[in-house]
């Protein structure tokens, strides 16, 4: 398997362990803010998205109270 293809398999992996950490209610953005912040590294929003798409997942949109 290359290296590239590894790498987006421990993404998603990450991004599923997220997804069900905050609910469900992180999107594309925050959760790359997240993942940045919390692994040091710098993956492109557009790189997320994709993999986000890849596993179906959808951010919940909650209602403004």
């Amino acid at each position: 398997m290359p290296a590239q293809e590894q790498e987006n398999q421990e993404l998603a992996e990450i991004i599923i362990e997220y997804h069900q950490k905050y609910g469900g209610i992180l999107g594309k953005r925050r959760m790359c803010m997240f993942i940045n912040r919390n692994y040091h590294k710098n993956y492109n929003i557009k790189r997320i998205h994709r993999i986000i798409n890849q596993l179906d997942i959808h951010s919940e949109i909650r209602k403004r109270r």
